[in-house]
């Protein structure tokens, strides 16, 4: 499977799991369409450059939340903004330079996830079980200098952070 198409699909599942856990409304018939037109824009995302994922991804949590919750909200910022930080920092070494991007490092930007991930579940933006998303932290460390701890990293922080999610919705 393409990664992109993973990664998508991953994004709608934490779109999806953020509007349960907050508002607990949860579309099966939306989410499986929404699903199926990812898989079916498959073929036009293996074309798409590496660096798209961290604009694209964001974009299908808030969607997903949408879809879902059929109002807006802040709730799904919080898990979309990490994410695209993280997958800002795999895509990296695909992203053509430009004047905003000086300074910038992917292990600055994976500590600019984290340390969003910790300002929001502090700020109450997230659910505390999202707590567990820095289980990923050692993969992180080594993330820092290696491309391919750092496209280990993505789906395990969606994962985590969707599973923090989930269980705040079963608790709920």
């Amino acid at each position: 499977m393409n990664e992109t198409l993973g990664l998508l699909l991953l994004a709608l599942s934490l779109g999806g799991a953020t509007a349960w856990a907050t508002t607990g409304a949860f579309s099966v018939g939306g989410f499986v369409i929404l699903a199926a037109l990812i898989a079916a824009l498959g073929k036009w995302l293996r074309r798409l450059p590496p660096w798209s994922s961290p604009i694209l991804a964001p974009m299908v949590v808030l969607i997903g939340w949408l879809l879902h919750a059929k109002r807006w909200g802040g709730e799904p910022l919080w898990p979309a903004l990490c994410l695209g930080l993280t997958l800002l920092a795999v895509a990296w070494e695909t992203i053509p330079p430009a004047a905003w991007t000086r300074g910038l490092t992917p292990a600055r930007l994976l500590v600019g996830a984290y340390g969003l991930l910790a300002l929001s579940i502090a700020l109450g933006g997230m659910p505390t079980w999202c707590l567990l998303t820095f289980l990923t932290a050692p993969i992180a460390w080594r993330a820092r200098t290696d491309p391919d701890a750092r496209a280990q990293l993505t789906p395990l922080l969606a994962l985590f952070i969707t599973v923090g999610y989930l269980i705040k919705g079963l608790i709920r």
